[in-house]
């Protein structure tokens, strides 16, 4: 699978969960749609921003996810980047596989 189509079930991905999982919750801010923007490559992961109608997270796909195979849900991961330490959180999808997401901004109202 090449990054264009990673990036497109991404979208696929939380499209979905936005209709089944998150059908009627208030948090919702229903003028946003999902959208994977500016991911590029980052050490063994792709780097990017996931804009959904709940929350926008930093996303890291790993290139190989037997690099965090280790790692189960809900755990945390620290990178470090030029702006300092962030921790992202081990997130799963069937149609994924894992990834690490760190909270930007949450919920999205305004």
């Amino acid at each position: 699978m090449n990054d264009e189509q990673a990036y497109q079930r991404l979208e696929q991905t939380f499209n979905r969960i936005k209709l089944e999982r998150m059908k009627g919750i208030p948090v919702l801010n229903n003028r946003l749609g999902v959208k994977a923007i500016g991911f590029q490559q980052w050490n063994d992961f792709q780097l990017g921003i996931l804009i959904t109608p709940w929350f926008m997270n930093l996303i890291l796909l790993p290139d190989d996810v037997t690099s965090i195979s280790r790692l189960k849900t809900g755990d945390s991961q620290t990178h470090v980047f030029p702006s300092g330490a962030y921790d992202f959180i081990v997130g799963y999808e069937d149609e994924l596989g894992p990834y690490l997401n760190c909270s930007l901004f949450s919920p999205m109202f305004e």
